[in-house]
């Protein structure tokens, strides 16, 4: 997890999650606003390599985490749509449905 926004429901977002170093302490957020304010190109690339759309820098800055991870979101359902209409896979009939599963838990659960 890298942000604890607001709504709730979003803390579970598989968008709201993201790989950092293992040595980070602290929310991946605080890294990546940092990041926008040194260098932009650099936060351009871990941007596009992560699955952000590229005009969500401002909500970035602006702290809107709801914002942000609801345009993460969207774009990792559209690229997820994308890989599957490439190879060929019918796609749902809707983009998203509720978490069955929570991470926590295991499938004997």
């Amino acid at each position: 997890m890298w942000s604890n926004p607001d709504p709730p429901k979003l803390v579970s977002s598989p968008a709201n999650r993201l790989f950092v170093d293992e040595d980070h302490v602290g929310q991946a957020l605080r890294a990546l606003r940092e990041l926008s304010e040194r260098d932009k190109d650099a936060l351009e690339r871990v941007l596009e390599t992560h699955g952000f759309p590229i005009d969500c820098i401002a909500q970035l800055r602006n702290d809107d985490r709801a914002g942000l991870i609801n345009a993460r979101l969207a774009t990792l359902i559209d690229g997820e749509r994308t890989f599957m209409v490439d190879r060929g896979v019918t796609l749902p009939v809707e983009q998203t449905a509720p978490t069955i599963a929570d991470s926590e838990s295991s499938d004997g659960e």
